[in-house]
């Protein structure tokens, strides 16, 4: 084996150089040369990575790329060297944002004891990163003709997954990002910690066979739970929230909360704590991510004696240090660093009895004990629209809760015969999108009733027509009852948006456009009622769950119609802070549609149906940012 030459460089804006002296000196004599900033006074782009990846000297094996603020462990080159040994041919990450889905893939390692875990699909965390030679010497070309803007731990994640390269975060994570202001614009991200630090990591040895390469991340991060999950078969990833990863995990919901109202009770002082510094909510959520991250911590721990794990992890100072950062880097985003530590402990004490609870949640669904969860669907749905795409994240979602769901992709010459074909089916769900809505109303009507039509000859006994588009028009009617004739759920909720939604989208486009730092620009002062696909998923599922399908006709546009202009702004908050420009009308003149508002002015009749979005538009247009940044195939 050829021995390991590593060589290490500090990118440094000069703003920072004492920080990074301070950094050099820290570190084993010799080891780090400096890469400046070649353009300090410009935005920060790439342009330092490429200089730092590109100065691997010709004598190194392997090449090290540490931000300025990196703080290392002690013996943090020779750790360095001995895991470039033992994965000569990785990339190894040590360092993991304590919110982000690589951190809580540190934490499944913690639980389950490994040395290190392969990355999640995000960005690569670039805080401290060692590449092999050649690899590192490969990052300045890709970068030039495919880094479009993107920031570089997000060119990186793309330049490796072109390469081929895997990446590697060793468990604990070996340094600490230090708390200095953003030079890249990202202190609207809160406080930057790692997931599970180890100050010095000791002699326990670099083995490959000691990882873990998990299928689905749990992690915290805004406040809510969510899980990346690596779908079998299929090559993708998507990150969904709890109301999805629950039931396609098998966790019992029910128990779950019931569980969280137990901890709280028994113990008066932490519900107090708890309920006086975090909404409802937000404990709820960090409650779903710490069970969650239990059930498979007992999955990837092992052993059949649960009780016997929980109390290996109580006794392991790095666990405790893991599951202590979930709670603090979940709401990062929300609270002052000095009020994070303040709540730490609290934090901590209800995320340890959430993972223990998980855990025993998973122990017992293997020994086959009955649950208290959902009862499981017995229905088979089709989702019929002109919009594929839409179709198909309908579909994806509700196979993950259980249901037996397909997609079916309208074309006006083949709607008859295509829905006439589905057999077999129990609901038909057919989404009205835009497109569809821009027809003339007796083209709508008539397009609703051959649907209505070939269902009865197809023998659904219900159907569930959804308007996703921006009309106010009334549905059309049936006229005289026919018999055998379906029941029919008429929903108007507005304009679909969300993650796994491809084709024209001004959410799309603007969200795309603020991940890279462009202006945003406004030609239209176009309004939409939004509705999140998840939202509009949560309803089906509730539907489809009632067991006695009824006639109704329901207006369930929860919120007034977003224009451009609030929407812009709420991206800009959320995504990244960026410029705006408007080529319509004189910023501040908003104008209205008075039958929008008014359609609004009392609120929507709910008809039965306790149903309410659990999206709101900030949450929401997170979860496109971070599915166009990390997982979509296309990005635009």
């Amino acid at each position: 084996m050829t021995p390991i030459r590593l060589s290490g460089a500090v990118m440094v804006h000069p703003r920072r150089m004492e920080a990074a002296l301070g950094l050099v000196r820290s570190a084993r004599r010799g080891f780090l040369d400096i890469v400046l900033d070649p353009e300090p006074e410009a935005p920060v782009s790439l342009r330092t990575a490429m200089r730092a990846w590109a100065s691997v000297p010709r004598w190194a094996t392997h090449h090290l790329v540490l931000e300025d603020d990196a703080q290392l462990s002690s013996g943090f080159a020779e750790q360095a060297e001995r895991a470039a040994t033992a994965a000569p041919d990785d990339a190894i990450a040590f360092y993991s944002n304590w919110n982000a889905r690589n951190g809580g893939a540190v934490r499944l390692g913690a639980l389950a004891g490994a040395r290190w875990v392969t990355s999640a699909a995000e960005y690569t965390p670039t805080v401290a990163l060692m590449l092999p030679a050649d690899i590192a010497e490969g990052f300045a070309p890709y970068a030039r003709r495919h880094g479009d803007e993107w920031p570089d731990d997000v060119v990186m994640a793309r330049y490796l997954g072109h390469a081929g390269v895997r990446t590697l975060i060793a468990v604990p994570n070996l340094v600490q990002h230090g708390d200095l202001p953003s030079l890249s614009g990202n202190d609207f991200h809160g406080l930057r910690l790692a997931a599970c630090l180890a100050p010095d990591p000791g002699d326990r040895p670099w083995c490959l066979s000691d990882l873990v390469d998990p299928a689905v991340v749990p992690y915290f991060e805004f406040g809510v739970a969510q899980c990346q999950i690596t779908y079998p078969g299929q090559g993708r990833r998507l990150t969904v929230g709890s109301r999805r990863f629950a039931p396609y995990l098998g966790i019992d919901t029910v128990r779950c909360s019931t569980e969280l109202v137990q901890a709280l009770t028994s113990d008066p002082g932490l519900a107090h704590s708890i309920s006086s510094a975090l909404p409802s909510r937000t404990v709820e959520e960090l409650w779903n991510a710490a069970y969650v991250l239990g059930f498979l911590g007992q999955r990837h721990g092992g052993g059949d004696d649960v009780e016997k794990q929980i109390a290996t992890w109580r006794s392991d100072p790095l666990v405790d240090s893991a599951l202590h950062t979930l709670g603090p880097g979940g709401l990062c985003t929300s609270f002052a660093g000095q009020d994070l530590f303040r709540l730490s402990g609290t934090l901590g004490e209800l995320t340890w009895r959430g993972v223990c609870a998980g855990a025993r949640m998973r122990a017992d669904t293997q020994r086959g004990q009955r649950t208290t969860g959902r009862k499981q669907p017995s229905l088979t749905v089709s989702i019929a629209s002109t919009n594929p795409s839409l179709a198909h994240c309908l579909v994806n979602d509700l196979t993950d809760r259980g249901h037996q769901a397909r997609g079916v992709f309208l074309e006006d010459e083949e709607v008859g015969g295509t829905i006439s074909s589905l057999g077999g089916t129990d609901v038909l769900v057919y989404a009205l999108c835009s497109a569809d809505a821009s027809d003339p109303p007796l083209s709508r009507a008539q397009r609703c009733e051959e649907v209505l039509s070939h269902a009865r000859s197809a023998s659904i006994g219900h159907v569930v027509l959804m308007d996703l588009s921006e009309g106010n028009a009334d549905w059309p009617t049936s006229g005289e009852p026919v018999p055998d004739s379906p029941a029919v759920t008429w929903l108007r909720l507005g304009t679909p948006y969300g993650p796994e939604l491809t084709g024209p989208s001004p959410i799309n486009s603007l969200v795309h456009r603020a991940l890279r730092r462009q202006t945003l620009v406004l030609g239209s002062e176009a309004r939409f009622h939004l509705v999140h696909v998840w939202d509009i998923a949560e309803l089906l599922d509730q539907l489809l769950r009632s067991g006695s399908p009824t006639s109704a006709r329901c207006d369930l546009r929860h919120s007034r119609p977003v224009g451009l202009r609030d929407l812009a702004s709420v991206i800009g908050e959320v995504v990244h802070p960026v410029d705006t420009v408007f080529t319509c009308e004189a910023p501040g003149d908003h104008p209205t549609d008075p039958d929008a508002e008014a359609s609004d002015a009392t609120g929507p009749p709910q008809h039965g149906l306790a149903w309410a979005p659990a999206l709101d538009l900030p949450e929401g247009i997170r979860t496109v940012a971070q599915w166009l940044a990390y997982e979509a195939e296309d990005r635009q």
